[in-house]
């Protein structure tokens, strides 16, 4: 008789809307030092600061496109 493997828990399910999507940046140390600094001398969050820099991303290519998120601070 082989041994019962446990049974895990299953994996809490966060309510998104199906229109969000996330994505990860690894930043080097100094990098991230200075995004803080920024976010600390504009009172902006980091994340409005990253959004706001896809836009201008977008637009230096040509497109006209605002990138939102779930907080945007706009």
């Amino acid at each position: 008789m082989s041994p019962k493997k446990p049974v895990r828990p299953a994996a809490k399910k966060v309510a998104l809307s199906k229109a969000q999507r996330h994505m990860q940046v690894r930043l080097a140390e100094e990098s991230w030092k200075a995004l803080r600094m920024l976010s600390i001398e504009t009172g902006r969050p980091t994340q409005g600061l990253a959004l706001e820099a896809l836009t201008d991303l977008m637009r230096k290519h040509g497109k006209q496109v605002e990138i939102t998120g779930p907080d945007t601070d706009e």
